[in-house]
């Protein structure tokens, strides 16, 4: 999968979000920062993190309007 393919496949699962498949597209030792919050370290906080945030929303619809690669 190319870098283009795989952020737009990121974004495209948000829509129906599986915080396990999310968080899997991060490496076991990736940083989250979702500023202002503290960083998140670790692929089982990432999903933890992804978890406790679908629960509050349900899903989200990313638009890509331009992206570089």
């Amino acid at each position: 999968m190319s870098p283009e393919e795989l952020v737009v496949e990121f974004c495209r699962r948000w829509a129906d979000p599986d915080p396990a498949e999310l968080a899997a597209f991060f490496a076991d030792d990736a940083v989250f920062h979702n500023i202002p919050m503290e960083p998140i370290r670790g692929r089982a906080a990432i999903e933890e993190y992804i978890a406790g945030f679908v629960t509050s929303f349900g899903a989200i619809d990313y638009r890509i309007h331009h992206q570089a690669v």
